[in-house]
Order: structure tokens, then sequence, then C-alpha cells
């Protein structure tokens, strides 16, 4: 009786229109990308974590824009190196999405005595999943925007 009750709600509101869409695609291929990015960086080939992502850019144009930026990670990682040292380790902390069509993965690539928390946010337009953004911080404020997303 109980499941003849769900079941007529559920039709009737989805007649109404009350119900959100699910969505045709998951975002599972976006997370394997990330993963896969993820795999490299904690080996510290960030050259091989790029090259995972250039194909699945949102725009062509991008393309120097993500080599700088691996450029600049590398820089960072060069520096940290002098004091600290990478344990080899990955934690994927969170997934956040806002509507259907943006999803972010966040992860934090362990240090000794820093870490580095990764974003990687995708875009899904006609054609599935594309990358729009990688960040990466190991800054004070970036660690403490993390407390606070997690507490809402």
């Amino acid at each position: 009786m109980m499941q003849l009750m769900f079941g007529l709600l559920a039709t009737w509101l989805g007649s109404t229109g009350l119900t959100t869409p699910i969505p045709a695609t998951p975002a599972q291929p976006a997370r394997q990308l990330a993963d896969q990015a993820m795999h490299h960086v904690k080996h510290g080939d960030l050259d091989a974590a790029y090259a995972t992502l250039i194909p699945h850019l949102t725009w062509p144009q991008g393309v120097e824009h993500l080599l700088s930026a691996r450029d600049q990670a590398k820089k960072m990682r060069e520096a940290l190196s002098r004091n600290d040292a990478p344990m080899g380790e990955i934690e994927f902390l969170t997934r956040e999405t806002v509507g259907h069509s943006l999803e972010r993965y966040v992860y934090l690539e362990k240090w000794e005595r820093t870490a580095m928390v990764w974003k990687f946010t995708f875009y899904r337009g006609r054609e599935g999943w594309t990358l729009y953004a990688v960040d990466w911080s190991n800054t004070a404020p970036v660690i403490q925007q993390l407390f606070e997303t997690s507490r809402k």
C-alpha cells in the first residue's frame, strides 16, 4: 500500500513539473578525468597530469593558459620542495555541483608540512563534459575555505 502511495505521489509530482529532471549524462567521466590527473600529480608528473587534461578543455585557446598554469605549479612545487616533501598521497575531498551543468572535484595533495588543494571544474554542454578550469593552491585562505564550505 505504501509503495502504491509513493508511486502515485511521484507520478503526480512529475506531471506538475515540481520535480527536478534527472540529468541525462552522469558526471562520472569528469570524475575519472580528474582522478587520472591526480594520479599523475601523486607521482610528481605534472606534465602527464596536464597532458591528460588538454584534450578535454572547454575551448582550444585554453591550452596556452593551461600550460602556463602547469609551469606555475611546477615552480610552486619546486619552491615547496626546498623545505618540505610530498608524501605521495592524494585525498578526494568533495564533489560540488551547481545545477546539472557544473561540477567541481576537490582533492588534497598531502605534503609533510603543508597541503596543496586541487580543484577541477567541469561544464556539461551538448557534447558532454569538458574541463572548464583547474585551480591549485596551498594558501591559508584556500584551506580555510574548505572548512567553511564543509559546514554548509
